[in-house]
C-alpha cells in the first residue's frame, strides 16, 4: 500500500464511507510491519487537509488507530478484537482438534503503536522485503484493441467513455456498463475481459444487472452488450455469480458461462464456479442451472440448491454430492473456508490471495483439513493457526513459503 491509497482509505473511515473491502485492507495494513513509516506521513498531510482542518494529537492518533482495529459494524465476523478459530486435521487413524486464538490487539499492535507514537524513523528495507499482505480490489480490464485499464488506480465515480458504451467505478469500487448517450445500433459484439492477479479481487456488474465477483487470479470475457440470442461469457478461475433476468425484444436470454470445456446454463440465480485445481467445480446457492461438457458423450447435468458438480476433463465424468455452500462461497464474505481439503488445496487458496509461491517437503497424503478463518489475517498468524492442527510445519522467506511434514 502506498500513502496515497492509505490517506484516501483514512479519509473514507472518517467520513463512514468505508467499503466491507476497503475496510478490510485498512485494518490488514494497520495491523503489518509496513504501516509504522507511512502513518506519520499520512496523518500530516490529514491534519493540513480541508477533511481535518483541527491538529491531531498524539491521544487522537491513539484513539482512532484502536477504534479502527476494534471497530466491528462492517465486519460481521469479528465480533470482538479476539478471534478463536477451530480447524480439524484428519487422517485414517485419528482426528486432533486444536483451537488457535488469533489476538488482533496483543504484541503486534502494542508493538506498532510504539512506533507510530514515537519520533518517525524509515522500517528497515528487510522488514520491508518481508511484508506478506492480503491481498485487495485489484483488476484490470482489457479492451477488444488489447490496451488496457488498472481499475485500482481510478477513482470512485470515474466514467470512462468507449465508443457506445460507459464504464463506470462506482463509489463502493465495482465496475459497471452503461450506454452512451449516442449509442449506435453496431450489432457487431464488442468484448472486454476483467482480469484479476494474484493478490485481488473484484466485483463488476454486467451490461444486464447481472453481478460477478471474481477471486484472485481470474479472467471473465464478457460483451459490452447483450444483442444476441444468448448471454454468454468466459470464465477462466474462480468467480461468483449472481445473475439477473434479462429479455431482449420480449424474449429471454438464456446466460451462458464456459469454462475451459464444461458449458453452464443458467436456469436459476446464484453460484460459484472453481476452475482451479485441475477440475471444475459448480456450487449452486439458489435457483437451478445446467452443466454439460462441450464436446464428449456426457450427458447434461441439472443442479438444484446445496448441490455441487465436479467435472473431471480429463475423463469428461460430472459427479453430483450435496453440500453446504458456505464452503464454496466463503471466500466473497472475505474467508478460507474448507471442508475436508487436502493441504495443496489449502495452500493454493493462500498461494493465490496473498501472491506467495508455495514449496512443499513431503508426500501429505492422508491428510485432510477442515476450518473457516479470515482472509485478512496476517499471513504468519495464519500459517501458525493451520501448523496448530498437526504435523504440518511452514518456513517462510519472503514470499516463499515451505510446506514440510
Amino acid at each position: 500500500m502506498d500513502k496515497e491509497e492509505l490517506k484516501y482509505l483514512f479519509e473514507r473511515y472518517q467520513q463512514h464511507q468505508c467499503t466491507p473491502a476497503e475496510w478490510e485492507r485498512l485494518r490488514s495494513f494497520l495491523e503489518s510491519d509496513d504501516a509504522a513509516h507511512l502513518l506519520g506521513d499520512v496523518w500530516d498531510d490529514l491534519q493540513h487537509g480541508e477533511h481535518d482542518p483541527h491538529p491531531v494529537t498524539t491521544a487522537d492518533r491513539e484513539r482512532i488507530y484502536r477504534n479502527i482495529l476494534e471497530d466491528h459494524r462492517l465486519s460481521p465476523g469479528r465480533e470482538k478484537p479476539t478471534k478463536i478459530v477451530a480447524w480439524y486435521r484428519n487422517n485414517t487413524a485419528w482426528m486432533r482438534i486444536a483451537a488457535a486464538v488469533l489476538l488482533v490487539l496483543g504484541i503486534g499492535w502494542a508493538a506498532v503503536k510504539q512506533q507510530w507514537l514515537l519520533p518517525r524513523h524509515a522500517a528497515p528495507a528487510h522488514l520491508s522485503a518481508q511484508a506478506v499482505l492480503p491481498g485487495g480490489e485489484r483488476a484490470r480490464i482489457i479492451f477488444d484493441d488489447g490496451t488496457a485499464i488498472d481499475l485500482e488506480k481510478m477513482k470512485g465515480d470515474t466514467v470512462i467513455h468507449r465508443g457506445a458504451i460507459q464504464i463506470v467505478k462506482g463509489k463502493d469500487g465495482s465496475i459497471h456498463y452503461r450506454p452512451a448517450a449516442t449509442a449506435g445500433g453496431d450489432s457487431k459484439p464488442v468484448y472486454n475481459t476483467i482480469v484479476t492477479p494474484r493478490g485481488g479481487e473484484y466485483q463488476v456488474e454486467l451490461p444486464d444487472g447481472s453481478h460477478v465477483w471474481l477471486n484472485a487470479q481470474t479472467s471473465l470475457r464478457y460483451p459490452v452488450s447483450f444483442h444476441e440470442k444468448v448471454r454468454q461469457v468466459e470464465l477462466d478461475g474462480e468467480a461468483y455469480f449472481d445473475v439477473a433476468k434479462y429479455s431482449l425484444n420480449g424474449q429471454h436470454l438464456p446466460f451462458i458461462v464456459i469454462t475451459h470445456n464444461q458449458q453452464l446454463e443458467v436456469l436459476g440465480t446464484i453460484f460459484n464456479i472453481n476452475s482451479f485445481n485441475n477440475s471444475i467445480t459448480t456450487t449452486l446457492v439458489e435457483g437451478k442451472v445446467k452443466v454439460q461438457a462441450l464436446s464428449g458423450s456426457s450427458e447434461a447435468k441439472v443442479l438444484r440448491p446445496n448441490e455441487q458438480s465436479v467435472y473431471q476433463e480429463q475423463h469428461n465424468t460430472f459427479t453430483i454430492i450435496p453440500v453446504d455452500p458456505l464452503y464454496a462461497t466463503a471466500w466473497r464474505n472475505g474467508n478460507f473456508s474448507f471442508n475436508r481439503a487436502s493441504i495443496r488445496e489449502v495452500m493454493g487458496s493462500i498461494a493465490r490471495w496473498y501472491d506467495v509461491d508455495v514449496e512443499y517437503k513431503g508426500r501429505f497424503t492422508n491428510s485432510v483439513f477442515s476450518g473457516t478463518i479470515s482472509k485478512f489475517e496476517q499471513i504468519d498468524k495464519l500459517l501458525a493457526t493451520i501448523a496448530l492442527t498437526g504435523d504440518i510445519h511452514f518456513k517462510r522467506e519472503g514470499r516463499r513459503i515451505l510446506v514440510m511434514e
